[in-house]
């Protein structure tokens, strides 16, 4: 993965593009000196990802994610409870206009790299309100399904659940008339042993990689690959892992589960 600038510390939303920026360059005549150069936005959008991707492999995938847990928020949509349609704010209309100029700006200088948006729970909002706001869905190749789950059975129906990604792929297919792709992202479905057990967890994170291959997911990684070894393991995500935390490492049950 690599992550896209948003927010009003970059984007203009009145003049539907990126800021200026001033960046240094080497002084020709001086090379212990820096100039200031003002650039548009676009060409530091382009240069920023040239640098994210200049040490990846030719042949790999990259994918390029916008709003790493800060996607706009949404809850369950009336469109799909009630029938109603939501009513569109200058705020969506503002995610609407800054997706399409990122869309654009990616399709045109990095046709390769797929376009994910969301890494924020089910990220709901992150399809939903740009796309009422005016976002071309074209745009999106994926989206970024992050839900904690945690002691949330795996086929439970409930948004912050995995099955949290249903209530988002149904809204997307009401709003757009098409299925849209749905992915896991490097922060995915986090179950603390602790909590549940290591065969529970183990189990469970079984039943999580195959919903998630039966949805075509490119990216299944249910929790991470051992647990921090410090304060974070406290917390959800910390202590997810299928190894202990160290110095010791010892594999959990989840582990061979994955190995089998």
């Amino acid at each position: 993965y690599i992550g896209l600038p948003h927010g009003w510390r970059h984007f203009d939303y009145e003049k539907k593009q990126f800021k200026p920026k001033t960046i240094e360059i080497p002084d020709p005549n001086d090379p212990k000196k820096k100039l200031k150069k003002e650039i548009s936005g676009e060409e530091w959008v382009v240069n920023s990802v040239k640098e994210s991707i200049k040490n990846m492999h030719p042949d790999q995938v990259i994918q390029a994610m916008i709003w790493h847990e800060s996607a706009p928020g949404e809850s369950i949509p009336t469109e799909l409870t009630i029938g109603k349609k939501r009513e569109v704010t200058d705020t969506d209309r503002n995610f609407g206009i800054y997706i399409n100029e990122i869309g654009r700006i990616m399709r045109k200088h990095f046709p390769q790299i797929k376009l994910q948006m969301g890494n924020s729970s089910y990220s709901l909002g992150a399809f939903a309100r740009p796309v009422r706001g005016g976002a071309n869905p074209d745009y999106y190749d994926f989206i970024g399904i992050e839900t904690p789950s945690q002691v949330i059975p795996p086929e439970k129906l409930q948004e912050v659940g995995l099955q949290g990604m249903v209530i988002t792929k149904d809204m997307a297919k009401y709003l757009t008339g098409k299925d849209v792709k749905l992915n896991g992202c490097y922060e995915f479905v986090y179950r603390c042993e602790r909590d549940m057990g290591e065969q529970t967890q183990a189990e469970w994170y079984m039943r999580d990689a195959l919903i998630s291959l039966s949805h075509d997911f490119v990216l299944v990684s249910p929790g991470l690959f051992f647990d921090c070894d410090r304060g974070y393991y406290n917390g959800l995500w910390g202590g997810s892992g299928i190894l202990q935390r160290g110095p010791y490492v010892y594999p959990k049950r989840a582990y061979v589960a994955y190995a089998a």
